[in-house]
This record gives C-alpha cells, sequence and structure tokens, in this order.
C-alpha cells in the first residue's frame, strides 16, 4: 500500500507541474510570440527554379527584389502579377529596369520591379511570374510571396 501511495503522490505533483508547462507553451503560442513572422523584416520565398537572391523593399511607390534564374535554358518574362489585385490592376511591371518581355540568360539576376502606391507600413504579397523557355512557346507561372516593410 505504501508503494502504490508513493506513485500516486509523484504522479500528481509533477502532472501539475507538466499542465503547467503546457499551458504557458499554448498561451505563449496563442500570443503570437512564436510566430516568426513578427520579428523577420522581410523575406522572399520563389520555387527552386528562381530562388531570390536579394530581399523584397519599397521606395518610392515601387516594390523591388531580386531572382535568378538557374533553369538550365534563356527564359522569356512575359508576365508578372500581385495575387488579390492588393496593388491595383495597372502594376507596370519591370525586369531590369525594362518593360515585359524581356529575356533572362542562364545563371543570370533578374532584378523585378512593379508599381504599389497603396501600402501604409508593410507588406506581405503573393507574386506570379510568367515565363517561357526562349525555344518552346508554352508559358509556365512560378509563385512567390514576399513581405517587407515600407519606410518612408
Amino acid at each position: 500500500m505504501k508503494n502504490a501511495q508513493a506513485a500516486t503522490e509523484f504522479l500528481m505533483t509533477y502532472g501539475w507541474m507538466v499542465l503547467v508547462v503546457l499551458i504557458a507553451v499554448g498561451a505563449l503560442a496563442y500570443s503570437g510570440l512564436t510566430n516568426r513572422d513578427n520579428y523577420v523584416p522581410g523575406y522572399c520565398f520563389f520555387e527552386v527554379q528562381m530562388p531570390c537572391i536579394e530581399l523584397p523593399y519599397y521606395d518610392n511607390g515601387k516594390i523591388s527584389f531580386s531572382l535568378k534564374n538557374v533553369f538550365p535554358k534563356t527564359l522569356v518574362i512575359t508576365g508578372i502579377s500581385v495575387k488579390d489585385d492588393f496593388c491595383g490592376q495597372n502594376i507596370n511591371p519591370k525586369v531590369n529596369s525594362n518593360p515585359l518581355p524581356i529575356e533572362i540568360l542562364q545563371d543570370k539576376l533578374m532584378g523585378v520591379e512593379f508599381d504599389c502606391d497603396t501600402l501604409k507600413s508593410s507588406f506581405d504579397l503573393v507574386v506570379s511570374i510568367e515565363y517561357r523557355h526562349k525555344d518552346f512557346n508554352f508559358t509556365n507561372s512560378v509563385t512567390g510571396k514576399i513581405k517587407g516593410q515600407v519606410y518612408n
């Protein structure tokens, strides 16, 4: 009988401590303290074929960031769009300061830029880039997510 009582007291004592720790972790997760987006000023995630090289930034009504063409062929960038028309219908997209369409050679950087003057303090956008291989006529797209701060 004594062993059973000792085991029950042990489980009750440490069981309450485990419950308190679980409640504390749950409260931290609920309050957003464990969300990395609250602490990272900006990020850029695109698919493997076009990795981000430079974080997005906002300057004078334009959002800019850099991607790299890691396809084994030259690409022709034919379009850039922002999901849900967050920046409006006419975003005036440019790559390397040139209007679309534009060719991007293999292993070369492309500076993507588009107008977005509806921002207040930060942006968190889903961007789609349409492209085709120089030698083929079918169009593909790559989608990515960019986040940054507005410093004006």
